[in-house]
């Protein structure tokens, strides 16, 4: 319904508007922007693991949060924001255009899409966001977890052509976190084992990723047209 999204975007827009004058919000967005390579990241964690085998890196604590930092991370910064960028945007084109196919084309609910298949197209592109972003706090599953839940319901309807893999990995590399945040070595940088763990996390949101792009590929590479019921 227009009337209400109108609605809802100038519930969201006009306080901000309003508190600019007095509150510029927006500056919280530009420590960000300096921002390196988060301990916790895919990137960072492959640099922290090499460097049990002498590739040069630091953990080192920046402003409020931990960095892997040193002349490889300095290198690595941009083209990680490349890939990352290009990756989000490419998978919002992407489950754009899945949820377009799968529209339902007749019927009193044309124009909708299931809810699984809704919430498995969403998940791909915040999944891939959290995957391949610089940034990747415990608080980012928070993200993941709804999404991945509604889309389990596929599995009552094999016929959505819905692969469930993604939505379990995701949780099950929610439930890793505690291994290595918070623990002993954190402050000072992990010790093999919870590194092994933490990029074993990563390598989980990776696969997760890679399987919501393929089920969104064979989505989009049909069509579901449901016929409207005759009595």
């Amino acid at each position: 319904d227009r009337a209400f999204l109108a609605g809802l975007t100038a519930l969201v827009v006009l306080p901000l508007v309003a508190l600019a004058w007095s509150v510029p919000w927006w500056r919280f967005a530009t420590i960000h922007t300096r921002r390196g390579l988060e301990a916790e990241s895919l990137w960072a964690s492959a640099l922290w693991l090499s460097h049990f085998v002498g590739v040069p890196a630091t953990w080192e604590l920046v402003i409020g949060w931990f960095e892997v930092t040193g002349p490889v991370a300095e290198g690595l910064v941009a083209p990680a924001r490349v890939v990352w960028a290009t990756a989000t945007l490419g998978s919002v084109a992407l489950a754009t255009w899945a949820a377009w196919r799968q529209r339902l084309t007749s019927g009193e609910d044309a124009g909708t899409v299931s809810l699984s298949v809704t919430a498995t197209l969403l998940l791909l592109p915040v999944t891939t966001f959290v995957a391949f972003s610089l940034v990747l706090s415990p608080q980012f599953h928070l993200w993941l977890a709804p999404l991945a839940a509604l889309s389990l319901l596929a599995r009552r309807r094999p016929d959505a052509g819905v692969d469930t893999g993604a939505p379990w990995c995701i949780f099950f590399s929610s439930f890793l976190v505690p291994a290595f945040f918070p623990s002993p070595t954190f402050d000072s940088g992990l010790d093999l084992g919870r590194t092994l763990v933490l990029v074993f996390r990563n390598v989980l949101l990776l696969y997760a990723t890679w399987s919501l792009l393929r089920t969104a590929v064979r989505l989009a590479s049909t069509r579901t047209v449901y016929l409207e019921a005759t009595p």
